[in-house]
């Protein structure tokens, strides 16, 4: 059995396995190795196979593709192709409207085999307006009045009133109750209602409509016979010329009369055609719901009912759409004992909306079903009483989070303020850092460093300062120095303080002595400073200018009561 063979299997191979191959390269073929992933890029590159498709999205090895939903795969070889089972794209449903009330739209079959059909309403007697709806047509007067102001021009009708002028003069009016087209010339007449108006030459311009049938053109010859309908009685009188048809309606078999507790008859006219007196007693009237009627008075009373399951109130029909301001609300007025109505908007309280700012953000509309959140911010905790009815703003004094210190950190001046708490009047109040400094008789202070310079001033460095303003040191004459203030904190009970470390060489002797420095106030804005040697075995000094051998800050502290 070959060694090889001997070795165990590896269940998964990784691109850094190692292979053992033989150089061919080198004399004597020397075995040597090849990791898996050396010898796929070789074989994949061309460099001994066909090159091909080494990883899709950093995928390595083998791939594996399944068909998803109406997705087929399909092999041929080497190449796969992927093809889609599902139906083409295509209208799903059909559905139509129309805004306004001219035309009915219907859908049939609105997922199959769609169709639309648009129906129009309305009559003759309507036309449609833009929004689509229907509007009646203005109707002819049904009384006309007639004046003959003027002889020239054409006739007018206003309003219903119809003026036609007089042609060959004179005048007249009224309101006219029949007409007659007598003669063929002249000017037409109104006289006791009765309007003439000339047939001039058999004109054919007259023309006859009704509600229904068809409209029929009035010529010379023809008759026009005024009908009496259901109900109505047409008669003729004074015929010839001047003749008037009068419309009457028609007499019923009731006889003229008061009636009690009267049955009656209403044929589909509306006229009564029947009536008799009945009986008292017992109600004919059914009560509704949220209705009860009271038979012990007379007549019976109709009650609203405001009690049980069934009252008005509880009967009334559901809401269908949210309450506005100009809906109203039914209640009992307490000064009348009357049932009255309240618009929404009138109640006591009513509140519609409410803008909401702040420093910053969008304005929120507040409307009637939101709430108004009232968060507190770093520092500040907030509390709802709902008994009370009221919010409680609290600044946090405990934690992390409380409002010393969620405040920014900064070096205080002597016009920064603190809160302090007036025990007299148990009251906050606030005070300058200088007025707590000042009722306390505390001091503020300034801590100065000097760096010595050879004959020039030393360069003044601010180390602390509660005192306010800047300070500025200049060089008067050798050792001879002045140490100024913006402002004039300098009083007689300033404080001051300086040390001097450097030494100097005295003029006579050897070795290095102290260098002495004084400082003194000048003025409530300027100290003075010395700085002299002293020489050896002598009392003496001379001014001289800070040492520079053994240079070492010089520390001026400055102690003020006042600013």
């Amino acid at each position: 059995m070959s060694n090889i063979l001997t070795y165990p299997l590896i269940p998964i191979v990784a691109g850094d396995d190692m292979m053992i191959i033989s150089d061919v390269s080198v004399k004597g073929n020397p075995t040597r190795s090849v990791s898996v992933d050396q010898l796929g890029a070789y074989i994949g590159a061309g460099g001994g196979g066909a090159a091909g498709v080494t990883s899709i999205n950093t995928l390595i090895g083998a791939l594996t593709f399944v068909g998803g939903t109406n997705v087929t795969l399909g092999t041929v070889g080497n190449t796969i192709t992927i093809n889609s089972t599902g139906a083409a794209a295509g209208v799903t449903s059909v559905a139509a409207t129309v805004a306004g009330l001219a035309m009915a739209v219907q859908v049939a079959n609105p997922t199959t085999t769609p169709s639309i059909a648009i129906t129009f309403r309305g009559n003759t007697a309507q036309y449609i307006n833009g929004q689509g709806n229907l509007i009646s047509l203005s109707t002819i007067p049904t009384s006309v009045t007639l004046t003959t102001t003027g002889t020239t021009g054409v006739a007018t009708l206003t309003g219903n009133v119809l003026n036609i002028p007089n042609y060959s003069g004179g005048g007249g009016g009224g309101t006219v109750t029949s007409l007659t087209t007598t003669g063929t010339t002249g000017v037409a007449t109104l006289a006791a209602g009765v309007l003439n108006v000339p047939n001039y030459a058999n004109t054919t311009n007259f023309n006859l409509a009704s509600d229904t049938g068809t409209t029929t053109a009035m010529a010379a010859g023809n008759t026009l016979n005024i009908a009496g309908g259901t109900g109505i009685d047409t008669v003729v009188t004074n015929p010839g010329v001047g003749a008037i048809s009068t419309i009457n309606l028609a007499d019923t078999t009731v006889t003229a009369g008061l009636y009690t507790n009267t049955n009656l008859t209403v044929d589909a006219q509306g006229r009564i055609t029947g009536a008799a007196s009945g009986t008292g007693g017992g109600s004919s009237y059914l009560a509704g719901a949220g209705l009860s009627i009271n038979t012990a008075t007379s007549p019976d009373t109709l009650l609203v009912d405001y009690l049980g399951s069934d009252n008005v109130i509880l009967s009334a029909p559901t809401l269908i759409s949210d309450a506005v301001a100009g809906d109203h609300f039914m209640l009992n007025e307490v000064k009348t004992g009357n049932v009255a109505y309240s618009l929404i908007s009138d109640m006591p309280g009513y509140f519609q909306a409410l803008g909401v700012t702040a420093d910053t953000g969008t304005v929120a509309a507040i409307g009637n079903s939101d709430n108004l959140d009232l968060a507190g911010g770093t520092g500040i905790d907030t509390v709802v009483n709902n008994v009370t009815d009221s919010v409680t703003f609290n600044l946090s004094v405990t934690g992390t989070s409380n409002y010393i210190l969620a405040v920014s950190e900064a070096t205080p001046i002597a016009t920064d303020r603190l809160p302090w708490n007036d025990f007299s009047t148990n009251i906050v109040r606030r005070a300058s850092i200088e007025d707590v400094v000042v009722a306390g008789q505390g001091f503020k202070s300034a801590v100065l460093r000097l760096d010595p310079q050879a004959a020039a001033a030393p360069t003044l460095t601010q180390i602390y300062n509660t005192i306010g303003g800047t300070f500025v040191i200049t060089r008067l004459s050798e050792g001879d120095y002045n140490l100024t203030s913006s402002i004039a904190p300098f009083t007689t009970e300033t404080l001051l303080y300086i040390n001097n470390p450097n030494t100097a060489t005295p003029s006579s002797g050897t070795g290095e002595l102290p260098q002495p420095t004084t400082i003194r106030r000048k003025n409530s804005t300027t100290l003075g400073i010395n700085c002299y040697k002293v020489d050896t075995g002598t009392v003496s000094g001379t001014d001289d200018d800070f040492a520079l051998t053994n240079d070492i800050y010089v520390e001026i502290k400055v102690y003020t009561a006042t600013i």
